[in-house]
């Protein structure tokens, strides 16, 4: 899977943010953009007990 063209497009993209869905990046987002899914997403109840875990919320 080719996710930039070299090292340096690589290093480029560490700090932003995506949406995955069943292991792939679906899209980039900004950190608000990512912040309001997150909470959507809790609030339905559909944030993974991993995810949970990494932000501190229990499991």
């Amino acid at each position: 899977m080719l996710v930039a063209a070299d090292s340096q497009a690589c290093g480029a993209l560490i700090g932003h943010w995506v949406l995955v869905h069943v292991g792939f990046a679906m899209s980039r987002l900004n950190e608000a953009e990512a912040l309001e899914t997150l909470q959507l997403l809790q609030q339905m109840g559909e944030v993974e007990s991993d995810v949970s875990a990494f932000l501190g919320q229990g499991g």
